[in-house]
């Protein structure tokens, strides 16, 4: 199932990245100018959708979902409130309804829905909540997501060039657009070929400086390289792996609205997926978007530590994670105050079950004193040095804590 999850985030991809890539005087263009126009002239909007989705993986998941959603959106200053009903064809799958903020690049999430995810995961225990909403505070990123930002990504979108052209049509007032498995991987390919030889206009979207993403002639070309060895064959593996699949959009614009209906359907041996959206807006003077008071902020690193307690039932408050160690992959990766840092390092499992690594690696990332003697130490020796070692069995995984000092 990883190869179908992967597959799955590909094809993902290329739904999110399908802009117009056509000539001017095309449907493509036509319909990207009325797009445009929305996000540009539009100070506000309300919108509804309903989706239907199916999924039929033998032996894994085979539901079906409907989802209605119905909101608001300040275009001017970034803001939206949405209301969102599940209802699963599973009647012990009963799955909250979920009211949603958003500003910039944060997102309020109400308590009763993120308590549902909390026993999902069997982690309710581990989280302790009495607002009414959880904020997930973006703090990754060192750039405004406003209204001005959301004009330079649309500059940056119509720029792009890709050996690519969808074959969308214009009828009745209607702009179709019908791609099967092939058109859907070619449009992958062009994607991924023209990101990774514009990576400055990535650094752009992230928020990163130019220079960050700025690769020399040789190593663009090793990069390409790469590419066309490992990247490209999986393609046409995944070309392969998703014959049949289809996608279909129909999309009319009015003067102050916009009506879509578009529709996915992946087919893979191992199962099938099947996506329905019907969805609509209609342009408001204005709107009055009040964000919660009463919140929970989470930053990323929050939620990585509340995860991780859940994994090892460790407060990582008092004992946070100075290290994971993957040994299936021979990776240790660190725990630093803004990112992680990945070590490569041979894992060795003794037939007795202990785990070992080199202890170079150990000295250099635990700071041990006195340096153990021998060229490899077992991982549960680190506890003699005040760290606490942790084996999560599901993940294959060795957490490494600290107790904070006071």
């Amino acid at each position: 199932m990883k190869k179908t999850a992967l597959i799955l985030m590909l094809v993902t991809m290329m739904l999110v990245s399908m802009i117009p890539v056509s000539a001017e005087t095309t449907p493509g263009q036509d319909y990207w100018n009325e797009m445009r126009k929305i996000y540009e002239e539009w100070q506000a909007m309300e919108s509804e959708s309903a989706i239907e989705l199916q999924l039929s993986f033998p032996d894994v998941v085979e539901h079906n979902f409907t989802v209605r959603m119905s909101g608001v959106s300040d275009m001017e200053r970034f803001a939206t409130h949405m209301t969102i009903e599940v209802e699963a064809d599973d009647p012990e799958l009963m799955i909250p309804t979920i009211e949603m903020f958003t500003e910039g690049t944060n997102i309020y999430v109400n308590q009763e829905f993120v308590l549902f995810l909390a026993q999902l995961a069997e982690m309710e225990d581990e989280l302790i909540l009495e607002e009414d909403f959880v904020m997930l505070e973006n703090d990754q990123v060192d750039f405004q997501l406003d209204s001005g930002f959301l004009v330079q990504i649309l500059d940056m979108l119509e720029g792009m060039e890709l050996e690519f052209e969808l074959d969308m049509t214009f009828e009745d007032n209607t702009y179709h657009l019908s791609m099967d498995a092939d058109d859907m991987i070619d449009l992958l390919d062009a994607y991924l070929v023209y990101m990774m030889t514009n990576m400055e206009q990535m650094a752009m979207m992230m928020g990163m400086p130019a220079e960050e993403l700025d690769l020399t002639e040789e190593e663009m070309e090793e990069m390409m390289e790469m590419y066309e060895m490992f990247v490209a064959p999986m393609l046409e593996e995944v070309r392969t792996y998703i014959d049949g699949s289809t996608y279909e959009q129909s999309t009319v614009f009015e003067e102050d609205s916009y009506e879509e209906l578009a529709a996915i359907y992946l087919t893979t041996p191992f199962g099938d997926m099947y996506l329905a959206m019907e969805s609509s807006a209609n342009k408001l003077d204005e709107v009055d978007i009040e964000m919660p008071t009463s919140i929970k902020v989470v930053t990323e690193e929050d939620l990585t530590m509340w995860m991780m307690s859940g994994m090892t039932g460790v407060d990582h408050e008092e004992s946070p994670i100075v290290a994971i160690i993957d040994v299936d992959e021979n990776m240790v990766m660190q725990m630093g105050e803004y990112d992680v840092i990945e070590h490569e390092a041979n894992i060795e499992i003794s037939a007795e079950g202990r785990s070992y690594m080199p202890t170079s690696v150990a000295v250099e990332l635990f700071d041990l004193d006195p340096k153990p003697a021998d060229e490899m130490m077992a991982i549960r020796a680190l506890e003699d040095y005040g760290y606490t070692v942790e084996w999560d069995a599901h993940f294959r995984t060795i957490f490494i804590l600290k107790e904070q000092a006071f």
